[in-house]
């Protein structure tokens, strides 16, 4: 059953399209395949002779049919790789396409009996160059004018390919089409069908500590007094809901938890692809919940929300809106440790083009700065960008600004030994526009570290 809510439904909106045209495309594939292959079996049950075929009413193609050859084929002309020949019966002469190993084999049964039966299925001569090759060939041979015209008044309207009659060669040959088209089409169609099933099955699935269903999370999204804080995240007045389908370690369903079940909340990035370039299209934010019962639970994965690279903001607005809801919610993990980084500053107005004294930097301009302070952009250049949970700055005095940076207790090694430098090269790379447009930054080193 699919959600009622309409923002919620909008979510799986591509989901339940791809469904739709993945079941479509398996049902035509499948309606092809079924009919090769009951067609094959009844054309293969009703063999019949070659102007018997050309003699029923409808289309004379795909008939299986057989011939009985008296003399040896004369070729007529060629077509990619058919090489097309007359045969007679001793009255009529007709079309057969044959292969060299065909051929021979005709040759050779001639020698031992006559007439030879050749057997095969029908087909139309779609080029016509070959039907004027073979009406010119056709001429020198009955000794008649044969154009293509009268040709088929001659030679019959179809020729036929010649093999061995079984049923898989009747199929192949006849049907190859259905199976080519309805393979592909069961392949497409079916992974479609399937993945898109699977998310819309995973979307009625809750992650809950509480025995929260999916209806219930479509009743708490029509409360007025609910709100989407990005495209898949619900706060509610009672709950709050992650939408995290399509992230890796949180593939299907949703999480839900009452307030009170979180003990702590916070974000960091994690890398799509591990040893990879380390750049924002290589990294992704999600926000985790520590619950009462002591595991963890992605509620926010930035690769369903409506941002690409900038989830500062975002983010920031979600973690204060739930904390809102219980503050006695702990805003950084278990173990979690802090390091301060010193930095001394040059700040320059660009409009003027004139260094900014730092005791003209009032406090407004001052938060201004720190705000525009982009973590997201710094630290998905940082290679061990996972072990940092959080990175904030803040002026100390007119001189010198402190870098804050929040890591997982148990990743220390990772972070204390390299950050630093890191820092070094890239502080000046993560800002936001305010700064680059009106404000540049200049940062240098000074090497105290203060815990």
């Amino acid at each position: 059953m699919r959600y009622k809510n309409k923002d919620i439904r909008s979510m799986y909106s591509v989901s339940f399209a791809s469904y739709i045209v993945g079941l479509v495309l398996t049902l035509l594939a499948l309606l092809l395949l079924v009919c090769g292959f009951v067609f094959a079996g009844k054309k293969y049950n009703n063999q019949m002779h070659l102007d018997d075929a050309m003699k029923l009413s409808g289309n004379h193609a795909v008939r299986v049919v057989y011939f009985d050859i008296v003399d040896e084929p004369i070729k007529a002309g060629d077509y990619k790789r058919d090489t097309f020949y007359l045969v007679t019966d001793g009255t009529e002469y007709r079309l057969a396409v044959l292969d060299d190993k065909d051929l021979s084999e005709i040759k050779n049964g001639l020698q031992k009996t006559v007439p030879y039966r050749a057997e095969g299925m029908t087909r139309f001569i779609i080029d016509d160059d070959t039907n004027e090759e073979i009406a010119a060939k056709a001429s020198q041979v009955l000794g008649q004018k044969v154009t293509t015209d009268n040709m088929d008044d001659i030679l019959g309207d179809v020729c036929f390919t010649c093999f061995k009659l079984s049923y898989k060669n009747v199929l192949f040959d006849g049907y190859i089409v259905n199976l080519i088209l309805g393979g592909l089409l069961l392949l497409v169609g079916g992974g479609m069908f399937a993945g898109a099933r699977s998310d819309l099955k995973g979307s009625r699935e809750v992650k809950s500590l509480s025995g929260i269903t999916a209806d219930d999370i479509d009743n708490e999204a029509s409360n007025p007094d609910s709100v989407f804080m990005s495209r898949n995240l619900l706060i509610s007045p009672n709950m709050v809901v992650g939408f995290t389908h399509g992230a890796d370690k949180y593939k299907t369903g949703q999480v839900a938890l009452k307030y009170n079940e979180i003990s702590r909340l916070y974000s960091y990035n994690k890398v799509i692809i591990p040893g990879g370039e380390m750049n924002a299209r290589n990294c992704y934010s999600v926000i985790e919940a520590e619950a009462i019962d002591g595991n963890k639970y992605a509620i926010y994965d930035s690769r369903n929300a409506y941002t690409v690279f900038d989830h500062d903001e975002e983010i920031e607005g979600i973690i204060n809106k739930i904390h809102e809801m219980n503050p006695g919610i702990i805003l950084e993990p278990a173990g979690a440790k802090y390091q301060t980084y010193r930095f001394s500053y040059v700040l320059k107005d660009e409009e003027e083009g004139k260094v900014v004294p730092p005791e003209d930097i009032d406090d407004e301009l001052r938060e201004e700065i720190c705000d525009s302070l982009n973590t997201y952009t710094i630290l998905t250049g940082f290679a061990d960008t996972e072990a940092i949970f959080s990175l904030k700055m803040q002026f100390v005095d007119n001189n010198f600004v402190d870098i804050i940076t929040g890591y997982f207790g148990d990743r220390e090694s990772e972070v204390a030994p390299r950050f630093y430098e890191f820092l070094k090269k890239d502080l000046d790379k993560g800002w936001d526009d305010y700064i680059g447009e009106e404000y540049s930054l200049i940062f240098s080193a000074v090497d105290d570290r203060r815990e």
